[in-house]
């Protein structure tokens, strides 16, 4: 899961601080709390509007994945 560092500073206000994960997210934190010591990391969540889109596509994908098996052991049997 994504990690936010959130923080009040203009200069890390025009970027977006995303990291891919808690820890790195917290090795900035330090740094970046020496001027501003109210940042914090925050886990960044799941898009849901996405996410219901994406697990449609991996069972479609299971599902033709597993009709081609099929198809493939009908074809190889004889």
């Amino acid at each position: 899961m994504n990690w936010i560092l959130i923080s009040t500073l203009a200069a890390l206000q025009a970027t977006s601080m995303v990291y891919p994960n808690e820890q790195i997210c917290h090795t900035a934190l330090k740094e970046v709390r020496t001027v501003d010591p109210k940042a914090i990391c925050i886990p960044q969540g799941v898009d849901y509007r996405n996410q219901r889109r994406i697990d449609g596509m991996k069972e479609f994908l299971t599902l033709f994945g597993e009709h081609v098996d099929t198809l493939s052991s009908h074809t190889n049997g004889h």
